[in-house]
């Protein structure tokens, strides 16, 4: 895909804030979808922390954030930093990426998209 002026490469991308809605391959990334998917990653790391026999505090102490920091993250009632996601991720021994890409397949199936089958 080649680029035009703006450079974009033929995405539509929000130019607001209020405009939170990407045309990826023709299928929409709306706010319920983000939504769905940040509420997967707080799920993804309550598990992590249940498996691990870890309270809110011991995790929060480990990341150097309040227990309420971190409840607010696994409940998805805050977004978190990309920074925050790779640290709470990290203390698992668990990687980001692979957080993100269960939340994005629960979140936003692609179907027959050049990389689905991963």
């Amino acid at each position: 895909m080649t680029a035009d002026a703006s450079g974009q490469d033929g995405r539509t991308c929000p130019t607001k804030k209020s405009e939170r809605t990407v045309d990826v391959f023709e299928r929409p990334v709306d706010d319920p979808t983000i939504t769905a998917m940040l509420a997967s990653i707080g799920r993804q790391a309550r598990d992590a922390r249940v498996e691990r026999g870890w309270y809110l505090s011991d995790l929060a102490m480990r990341l150097e954030l309040s227990p309420s920091v971190v409840c607010r993250l696994e409940l998805a009632r805050r977004e978190a930093s990309v920074h925050q996601l790779i640290t709470v991720f990290a203390a698992f021994g668990l990687r980001l990426g692979d957080a993100l890409r269960v939340a994005e397949d629960e979140a936003f199936p692609l179907g027959s998209a050049p990389w689905s089958g991963r």
